[in-house]
């Protein structure tokens, strides 16, 4: 694995987050003009920049650490028990309703 220099670790984080606010910036007044809410226009950018930057960026890690799964790129390779994954999922939701309420 090689050595990110000083820009690119600053620049990883933030530039998915660039592209999706640019597109929320086109595809909010878009969405307003034809009746749904500002949200629509950030679904909007998920589903059609931050997804397809997603997929680039994994393909492009996965070419120049030369593996051939996206599973390769993560180191994380124990798996979680389906008890214990069930159980952070709905406690997960649950806490979303909490901060939301």
């Amino acid at each position: 694995m090689q050595q990110l220099s000083k820009i690119q670790a600053i620049l990883y984080p933030l530039y998915r987050g660039i592209f999706i606010t640019i597109g929320f910036i086109i595809l909010s007044p878009i969405s307003i003009k034809y009746g749904f809410p500002p949200q629509t226009g950030m679904m909007l950018a998920i589903l059609f920049i931050a997804m397809p930057l997603l997929l680039w960026h994994l393909r492009m890690a996965g070419k120049t650490e030369r593996k051939n799964k996206v599973t390769e790129l993560n180191g994380f390779t124990n798996r979680l028990p389906a008890g214990k994954l069930i159980l952070y999922s709905v406690l997960m939701v649950v806490l979303a309703f909490v901060i939301w309420g």
